[in-house]
């Protein structure tokens, strides 16, 4: 290795060069937009050289803006990987997806979904984020559909919840005992989880016409219980997407 004493001139070409063992020092990189790497091969990167992912994903912003390289990235994933590094090597994979030059190429729809990846399952390289997301809807769900339970905001769907008993001089109408109780967790996951039938969400329903007046106006009246039939709906797509994002990426079918 030749160290350098002032890297503000030096510019360093290494496209298409193959070589055995990458030794270098952080001191001697070149300043941004001076460090060409496309097409570097190498088998691995010497123990003194820096070898945390933080410093390499720098060394690897350094090279001039305005044009993507996705195979510097992949490079030094794959010697991550071959070292035992895999922890590592999905850092680097992470970063290749965020590199700016990756994302000024993106028009406005890719955009939204490459940021749903990138929350959701960390682009193929982290599904288990997934499933914080599972857990954080549902239990916030809970809350929402008990404070909509103990507000009366949620209702019935079938004529069979009420029965009709006699008072004297009165005929009036009544819970019935057989018809199903609502449980706000298991509502929750009923809603969320597609295709499980846990028999909540068949019997219950957030009733649009209950509770406070959320927007006043006559052509877009809200109640609280219209916002959490809204919440129900959100809950519903976020299942099937998340669910779905999930599977695909424990399976290995998304990785960018």
């Amino acid at each position: 290795m030749i160290k350098v004493k002032s890297s503000s001139k030096l510019r360093l070409d290494l496209r298409s060069a193959k070589i055995g063992t990458l030794w270098d020092d952080k001191q001697s990189w070149p300043d941004k937009g001076k460090i060409h790497l496309d097409g570097f091969i190498y088998d691995k990167i010497y123990e003194k050289a820096p070898l945390d992912p933080e410093s390499r994903i720098e060394w690897l912003r350094r090279q001039p803006d305005g044009r993507f390289y996705p195979q510097p990235y992949e490079q030094l994933a794959d010697v991550y990987n071959k070292s035992g590094r895999t922890e590592d090597a999905k850092k680097i994979l992470i970063a290749k997806n965020e590199d700016p030059a990756r994302l000024k190429q993106l028009n406005f729809r890719q955009k939204v979904w490459h940021h749903i990846l990138r929350l959701s399952i960390g682009y193929g390289h982290r599904p288990s984020r997934a499933f914080k997301w599972v857990i954080g809807i549902i239990l916030f769900g809970w809350v929402l559909f008990w404070l909509g339970n103990n507000t009366n905001l949620m209702s019935p769907t079938k004529n069979d919840a009420y029965v009709e008993t006699k008072v004297p001089g009165f005929d009036i109408k009544v819970s019935s005992d057989d018809y199903p109780k609502i449980s706000p967790l298991m509502y929750s996951v009923d809603m969320f989880v597609p295709l499980v039938n846990l028999h909540q969400a068949e019997y219950w329903m957030p009733n649009a016409n209950k509770g406070s007046t959320v927007i006043p106006f006559s052509l877009c009246k809200l109640t609280t219980g219209g916002a959490l039939r809204i919440w129900m709906w959100f809950q519903i797509i976020a299942g099937w997407m998340l669910s779905s994002l999930l599977i695909v990426g424990l399976s290995g079918l998304i990785k960018k």
